[in-house]
């Protein structure tokens, strides 16, 4: 150790050592805030990592000043900090993942195979009759009491019963209704993208997508140029808009941040695109073996953030829509067939996520 007693001889062993400190605590101070949608594991992703990790996604160290997004992460009894071991940021989405999946929709084919149910409905909530859904759909067992945070998530109805006046229903529609729709989510929605079929509507959608960082990566293409999405939403209008966003921040903070979070983000979204019908999408199922096993990312606690997400609707231009009634299965799970990694649905199995969209359309008179 004596050849270490002057330093200046070893400027930069120096220089290594401070800037590994000095991006640590970057790393830690942002856990909270700017980094909040990064996971954190001591051994995988130390915060050093997470510091360079969201700096190719361009968020940088000097976005902590003012960052208004999250400012503090609650503490309480369901607060939740772990890898997201199984969703977008993980091992079973690398390239190993992805080489499986086109393996196994090569196999599968476009179509559910022989057998499958295609949709597992709960008709029991809802009355179709003539192609179209009775609208309110049954309430989630939670009420505005139970709602954390009430005044700032709850819905815009305040639990208030619908007027007939107010009673919308969905209707089955085409596919053309869908041509002047915006798409926004994670990996799930970029599947939807890549394997519905479906080419004229616009895609706003990546890979790690969350809640907390919509606004900030250019993923939005509009014109061949790159642009956040809030960008890129001054630039092109929309009629519908469908969100599906959350499996990812199963493993960040809690539901009343995500609320708080998600309903802040559809305030923006409808200051930028005043006529748009907004569609919140519940977030999609995983599996019985990976909810069975997995004590983050498992159905309980996307129940918990749905029946949330539920009551940010207003039904009148916000409306929200689950597709886990037409792909789970009796056990709550995405069927294991329909599955390459118990998260996300192979190819061949899209089409069930798209029958239900359109028989779950919103036409204006």
């Amino acid at each position: 150790m004596k050849q270490f007693k002057n330093p200046k001889k070893y400027p930069l062993t120096l220089t290594i050592l401070i800037s590994t400190l000095v991006f640590s605590v970057i790393g830690y101070l942002g856990k909270g805030n700017i980094y909040v949608s990064y996971p954190i594991d001591f051994l995988k992703t130390p915060q050093l990592a997470v510091v360079f990790e969201a700096m190719r996604d361009d968020i940088f160290p000097w976005s902590l000043k003012g960052y208004t997004n999250i400012k503090t992460v609650s503490t309480s009894t369901d607060t939740v900090y772990a890898p997201l071991d199984g969703t977008d940021k993980t091992v079973e989405e690398n390239s190993s993942s992805r080489e499986e999946a086109d393996g196994n929709n090569g196999a599968q084919g476009n179509k559910p195979p022989t057998g499958i149910k295609e949709a597992n409905t709960q008709e029991a909530s809802s009355t179709v009759t003539e192609g179209k859904t009775a609208w309110p759909p049954a309430k989630p067992d939670i009420t505005k009491s139970d709602a954390t945070n009430p005044d700032e998530t709850n819905t815009v109805q305040d639990n208030e019963t619908v007027s007939d006046q107010d009673t919308c229903q969905f209707e089955t529609v085409n596919e053309s209704y869908f041509d002047d729709a915006l798409f926004i989510g994670d990996s799930r929605t970029v599947g939807l993208s890549e394997y519905s079929g479906w080419k004229n509507p616009t895609y706003f959608a990546d890979v790690g997508l969350t809640i907390y960082d919509i606004f900030d990566k250019k993923i939005a293409e509009v014109n061949d140029k790159k642009y956040t999405i809030d960008k890129a939403l001054e630039k092109k209008q929309f009629k519908k808009i469908y969100i599906m966003l959350g499996i990812n921040e199963l493993g960040t903070g809690n539901t009343k941040i995500f609320i708080k979070e998600y309903k802040a983000v559809i305030e923006k979204i409808r200051k930028l695109q005043p006529d748009a019908i907004i569609f919140v999408e519940a977030i999609m199922n995983v599996s019985k073996k990976k909810s069975d096993s997995d004590p983050i990312f498992n159905n309980k606690n996307i129940k918990d953030k749905n029946d949330h997400l539920a009551l940010l609707a207003d039904n009148k231009n916000i409306f929200y829509i689950d597709v886990n009634e037409a792909i789970t299965d009796k056990t709550g799970g995405i069927p294991k067939e329909y599955t390459f990694d118990n998260i996300h649905l192979k190819a061949a199995y899209y089409n069930i996520w798209t029958k239900f969209l359109l028989k779950h359309g919103i036409v204006k008179e």
